[in-house]
């Protein structure tokens, strides 16, 4: 047993809603806690500030750990470490996630942040590991060499499992991240941009066993950025699966270019029920300004053989580009129309700095936020942001982007209904 200081960690959850499970990474940040023995807790914030406060006091917490991502969840970082830090001066807040390293700069000029961790214990956990013992979280390092974190270690693995009711039926849920990266460059994609890693397939496959077996899991919704994109780990992937005799059904999400006949074939016998594919665009300047790898004719071809197989469709669009008409907007939404997913979803065009599109808006006199409030704001997904398109009102996108969510049929022939991914 590794001797420790009196170290107790909170992993705070920023996001909304509290019907979900909680923060996906704190997942594998929960299972590296307790394979170290570092004591931490769960706490989801939303707006009851007072029982966080409560929680603090209470489990005597030394540590607040919060993960963000791009998005509205930005806005409320620095009110809620402001918080922390007015009514417990030494509570360490250590603030990591994908959001920084876009936006490192606004993060450390916070008065109210401790640390900015770049550290993933998925990506490097040995890296991690040290991280934890150069800032005094372990007493000394373990002996053996760090792991990637199984999630079956998690102590509190109940409270990322999700009772999903489909129909007259209900099936027991996780949501899973085993790897990381993707080969496409998308101009808009700031996950493009992450160091790439990924979980070996027997240790994947020996979680789910474990999951299926311990706890009765059934259903995977996996948040990799391009699940299919290693063909050579999907074989491995799907064979594991098939010869574990059926038992784990699965969501993913996937780009147009990796998907033909022989994957598809493979990913629905070894339990595939529901894809979410991005075709972001048509028009040929509107792929090009993407920088999208696929061609109009591709993303037509690919769809219309994903709507052979019995799984159910999330197609998502991107509207706001530089250049768009309507004219190029009604042949999309005609086209999603003739598709008829099963959800479809529309988003707005966001400039995250270190991307294409980050510098085609600066180009076009665009002014980025000077606060994380400020991103938190540009960042949600169904704002329309006006930088790249003034020809079209943001009441006219607005009304576009609910005519395309809209085009959700829900009607589902997976047998699996409605997503329960956290979006």
């Amino acid at each position: 047993m590794i001797s420790r200081p009196r170290t107790r960690i909170l992993l705070l959850d920023l996001y909304p809603p509290a019907t979900r499970p909680f923060a996906l990474p704190f997942l594998y940040l929960g299972a590296f806690l307790d394979m170290l023995d570092i004591e931490y807790r769960l706490h989801r914030c939303l707006d009851d500030r007072a029982s966080l406060l409560k929680t603090v006091e209470r489990e005597q917490i030394s540590h607040v750990f919060i993960n963000v991502i791009m998005g509205p969840v930005l806005a409320v970082v620095e009110p809620i470490c402001h918080l922390l830090k007015e009514h417990f001066p030494d509570v360490q807040v250590w603030v990591g996630g994908v959001a920084v390293r876009h936006l490192r700069p606004l993060f450390e000029a916070s008065s109210t942040i401790d640390r900015v961790s770049d550290a993933n214990p998925c990506e490097d956990p040995e890296f991690f590991m040290r991280e934890l013992y150069g800032n005094g979280l372990l007493s000394e390092l373990p002996r053996t060499q760090a792991r990637f974190p199984s999630v079956l270690g998690n102590r509190n693995l109940s409270s990322f499992l999700h009772r999903h009711v489909y129909g007259s039926g209900q099936v027991e849920s996780i949501n899973l991240v085993s790897s990381s990266g993707c080969v496409n460059r998308c101009a808009f994609c700031y996950l493009g941009q992450a160091r790439s890693w990924a979980q070996p397939v027997p240790a994947l496959v020996s979680d789910l066993v474990g999951l299926r077996e311990r706890r009765g899991v059934g259903y995977v919704e996996f948040g990799d950025d391009n699940f299919p994109a290693n063909r050579a780990r999907l074989d491995s992937f799907c064979s594991a699966l098939k010869a574990m005799g059926g038992g784990i059904s699965y969501f993913c999400l996937s780009s147009v270019d990796v998907l033909d006949a022989g994957v598809l074939d493979q990913m629905c016998a070894s339990g595939l029920k529901r894809l979410l594919i991005g075709v972001d665009g048509l028009g040929a300047g509107h792929i090009e300004q993407l920088n999208k790898s696929y061609t109009a004719e591709t993303a037509r071809k690919t769809i219309d053989l994903v709507r052979t197989y019995p799984v159910d469709l999330t197609l998502g669009v991107v509207l706001g580009t530089s250049g768009e008409t309507r004219l190029t907007i009604q042949e999309l939404y005609d086209w999603v129309a003739s598709v008829g997913p099963e959800e479809s979803m529309c988003s707005f065009l966001t400039p995250y700095p270190g991307t294409e599109t980050y510098r085609q808006a600066l180009n076009l006199g665009f002014r980025p936020p000077k606060t994380l409030a400020g991103w938190g704001a540009l960042s949600a997904l169904q704002t329309p942001k006006g930088c790249f398109n003034p020809s079209i009102s943001v009441e006219e996108y607005r009304d576009w982007c609910g005519r395309f969510c809209a085009l959700s049929t829900r009607r589902y022939r997976s047998g699996i209904g409605e997503s329960v991914r956290r979006l």
